[in-house]
């Protein structure tokens, strides 16, 4: 089982390579974003399945509703506004690596000053990327106004 493990990794490895190479010319990157997602698909699965973090029903339904939510997007959103939903699925992932690394600053033993300093500023770098991305998005939407 160990060996289907390491060889789902080298594949989602090697599917983010090509797909971030494809990424380069406007022809290749429907290409690229696609191999991307799929690498990405895979890697996160496998983690989960690997690490016994979810039950096999968690997953499937987190699959369902994440893949319902981005093809409504994809649908929805018009190409004009693709810097605001990059801007928008970027500061969820900043809060998420927030929340992450919260939650493991409370599972772990914090007296490893190391282990500290790496969860003090993942909480750091994850807020401040969350509140960034969301000021742009509100600057690109409109929402918010520079006032002199």
């Amino acid at each position: 089982m160990q060996i289907i493990i390491y060889l789902t990794y080298l594949i989602a490895s090697v599917l983010f390579i090509i797909g971030i190479k494809r990424l380069g010319s406007p022809k290749t990157a429907r290409q690229g974003n696609m191999l991307s997602a799929l690498g990405m698909f895979l890697a996160i699965v496998i983690t989960l399945f690997d690490q016994h973090i979810l039950t096999y029903e968690y997953i499937i339904i987190g699959i369902v509703v994440g893949s319902a939510i981005g093809a409504t997007m994809a649908v929805k959103v018009q190409m004009t506004g693709m810097p605001q939903m990059v801007g928008l699925l970027n500061g969820f992932g900043g809060g998420a690596s927030a929340l992450v690394a919260l939650s493991e600053y409370y599972k772990q033993d914090t007296s490893d000053i190391a282990i500290l300093v790496t969860l003090v500023l993942s909480i750091l770098i994850g807020a401040v990327t969350f509140t960034g991305s969301f000021i742009a998005f509100g600057k690109l939407q409109g929402f918010v106004q520079e006032k002199l």
